[in-house]
């Protein structure tokens, strides 16, 4: 098939997009502090089982970062399959007909909604790529009236019945680094000041959501030894002290962190606890 000049043109364009998109990008290292770039960075997350690429839901940056990691690893024809915050695991056989092919974009967004009430087009070319190239999508968060009931009333809360809904093993034990870390940065999402009682519950939600997707992550790494899998999650998940020492506990796998921006931290010692790199 012949290309117009047109056509040949908005390609040649796209590419140089692509490529300028990278080299905008200011890209850390924390290790030893180096500005690295878009390939160098790749080249070390491409051999880590598990690669978390944090996000602000609502920022197109932060998704367009996470398409170019899973694109990267896709040209490299790397086994891959996205895990996503953004669905709850009874949705699981709906993403799976999605990836397939056998679910229209308007069937599909109804059961986007159910699960996620961000803008879907600022996920959509996510989506749209893992179909149009037959990667895995993977849900892991657990029942969000779960999460809901802990945040508000704590994890004794939980019922003997509400605890089926639950994978096994998945608890809401807090740990003192990642508590940590949510008091450092509670003040940026908490628009009012909260008791001791519904902080705490409120860090038992969120170690609620880092055990089960890791948990998840876990057990789909366990069927799929040669995949690595990127989590798209939100900064407080993906950040060390949240899904991947979680997902220590349940499999030795090499982890990688990406941060799409820099959380407030004391110090840059703090931060290297957190991430692997930083892209700003």
């Amino acid at each position: 098939m012949s290309l117009t000049r047109g056509t040949l043109i908005a390609m040649l364009v796209a590419v140089s997009l692509m490529y300028n998109f990278h080299a905008d990008w200011e890209i850390v290292r924390l290790s030893d502090r180096q500005n690295v770039g878009f390939a160098q960075m790749m080249s070390d997350a491409e051999h880590a089982g598990v690669i978390v690429v944090g996000e602000t839901h609502d920022k197109k940056l932060h998704h367009q970062l996470q398409l170019e990691v899973i694109r990267d690893l896709k040209e490299k024809k790397k086994p891959i399959a996205i895990g996503l915050e953004m669905f709850q695991t009874a949705s699981q056989k709906q993403l799976d007909e999605w990836v397939a092919g056998k679910m229209t974009e308007e069937e599909f967004l109804r059961v986007y909604a159910r699960n996620w009430s961000v803008d879907w087009q600022l996920y959509r070319d996510i989506f749209r790529f893992a179909r149009d190239n037959r990667i895995p999508m993977i849900a892991l968060n657990i029942p969000m009236e779960l999460v809901s009931k802990v945040a508000h009333q704590g994890f004794s809360s939980l019922s003997a019945t509400d605890k089926k809904d639950l994978p096994p093993e998945v608890s809401c034990d807090l740990n003192t680094s990642y508590t940590e870390f949510l008091k450092r940065t509670y003040t940026d999402i908490a628009s009012h000041a909260m008791s001791e009682r519904f902080f705490i519950y409120f860090c038992e939600a969120q170690s609620l959501r880092n055990n089960g997707m890791a948990y998840n992550v876990s057990r789909y790494l366990q069927s799929h030894p040669d995949t690595s899998v990127v989590v798209l999650t939100g900064i407080l998940h993906a950040v060390k002290t949240g899904i991947p020492q979680r997902l220590s506990q349940y499999r030795d796998v090499t982890c990688r962190v990406i941060l799409p921006e820099l959380p407030e931290f004391e110090s840059q010692d703090a931060l290297l606890k957190e991430a692997d790199y930083v892209v700003q």
